[in-house]
C-alpha cells in the first residue's frame, strides 16, 4: 500500500517551492544550491530537498508546474466563454486572453510574486530553450498545462489551415518568449514600488495583448 503524505509533509514541500521559486527567481536556477534552498527554508538538515523531491531537475520541474495547476483552470474559464464557432477574431482575441490574464493575477500574490521571473530564467536554460523545446522532456515539462495551452493554439490553427505549419510553430513560440519575457519584466518592476515612471498595469496588458494578437494573426 502507498503511504499518503502527511499535511506536515505538503507543508514542508510547499515551502521549499515557495522557496525555491523565489530564489531562482532572484539570482538565476545555476547559482542557487539545494543546500541552500534548504537552509533558506528553516531546514537544518541540508538534504531536506532531495528528500523531497530526488533531485534539483525533479524540483525544478515542480517548482514551475506548482502554479500550472491553477493557471490551467483560469485558462479553461475563459476557454468556455469562446462560441462553439468562433470568428477568427474570436479565436485570436480568446486566445491572448487566455495566455496573458492569467499570469496577470499572479502579480497579485499576497506572499509575493516570482513565478513569473522565474519561468524566464527556466526559458533561458538551453535543455528547456523555448524554441526548441519538443517531444518527451517538453510533455515532462509542462505536463497537463501542455494539452490546455495546445488547445489555445489550436483554435487559432484551425483557422489558419493553409499556413506553413513552421509558421505557425514560430508564432506559438515566439509568443510564449515575449509573453514570458514580457510578464517577468512586469512582474520586477512591481517589485520596485518606487518607480513611478513604469506604465500603468492596464496599459501594459492592454499593449501585451495587442503583441500577442498581432503575432498570432502572423501581422507583424
Amino acid at each position: 500500500m502507498t503511504q499518503r503524505p502527511t499535511s506536515k509533509s505538503v507543508d514542508a514541500r510547499n515551502r521549499i517551492i515557495r522557496v525555491a521559486e523565489r530564489l531562482f527567481a532572484e539570482r538565476g536556477i545555476a547559482r542557487v544550491s539545494l543546500r541552500e534552498i534548504s537552509a533558506t527554508a528553516g531546514y537544518a538538515n541540508n538534504n531536506a530537498v532531495q528528500y523531497h523531491f530526488g533531485s534539483k531537475d525533479a524540483l525544478v520541474k515542480t517548482v514551475f508546474q506548482y502554479r500550472y495547476l491553477w493557471l490551467d483552470e483560469q485558462r479553461i474559464k475563459l476557454l468556455a466563454e469562446l462560441p462553439s464557432d468562433p470568428t477568427i477574431e474570436e479565436a485570436v482575441q480568446t486566445a491572448a486572453r487566455c495566455l496573458v490574464l492569467p499570469l496577470v493575477s499572479l502579480l497579485d500574490d499576497p506572499e509575493g510574486s516570482y513565478h513569473l521571473r522565474f519561468a524566464a530564467q527556466l526559458y533561458q536554460q538551453p535543455e528547456h530553450n523555448v524554441l526548441t523545446t519538443t517531444g518527451d522532456l517538453h510533455r515532462e515539462l509542462f505536463g497537463n498545462s501542455d494539452s490546455v495551452i495546445r488547445s489555445v493554439y489550436r483554435m487559432v490553427d484551425d483557422h489558419f489551415t493553409g499556413t506553413d505549419r513552421h509558421r505557425l510553430f514560430l508564432r506559438e513560440r515566439f509568443v510564449a518568449a515575449l509573453v514570458t519575457n514580457a510578464m517577468a519584466a512586469r512582474e520586477a518592476a512591481e517589485e520596485k514600488s518606487s518607480d513611478t515612471l513604469q506604465p500603468s498595469r492596464a496599459l501594459f496588458v492592454d499593449q501585451l495583448l495587442l503583441s500577442v494578437r498581432l503575432l498570432l494573426r502572423g501581422e507583424v
